[in-house]
């Protein structure tokens, strides 16, 4: 089932927007969970792959990771609803793995 997320990098990282072209699409939730752990493990490195759906990979570094890092995923997708909100969002766990938080 495929799933769409917004990237939120924490404290000093603006919020993803569906308006602004960061939604990404992704094939499983469980590859959206992988990719937020990839983020936060390489934290201001190297570009990783990105998945955006209106926009271009460009090569996106994902800096300032911290414990307000988050990915809202939606499991239909949000760009067709008039007021989109997010089925369930992932977010770092105490150990640096991704937890998966209901709203």
């Amino acid at each position: 089932m495929a799933v769409f997320a917004l990237w939120h990098g924490g404290s000093s990282y603006s919020p993803g927007s569906i308006e602004n072209g960061d939604l990404e699409k992704f094939d499983t939730i469980a590859r959206a969970r992988e990719t937020f752990r990839a983020r936060a493990e390489t934290s201001g490195g190297w570009p990783l792959p990105t998945y955006f759906v209106d926009r271009e990979n460009n090569g996106t570094r994902f800096p300032a990771v911290d414990e307000k890092t988050s990915m809202d995923v939606y499991t239909y997708d949000p760009r067709e609803v008039e007021d989109p909100y997010p089925n369930f969002r992932f977010i770092l766990g105490p150990r640096g793995g991704a937890r998966r938080e209901n709203y």
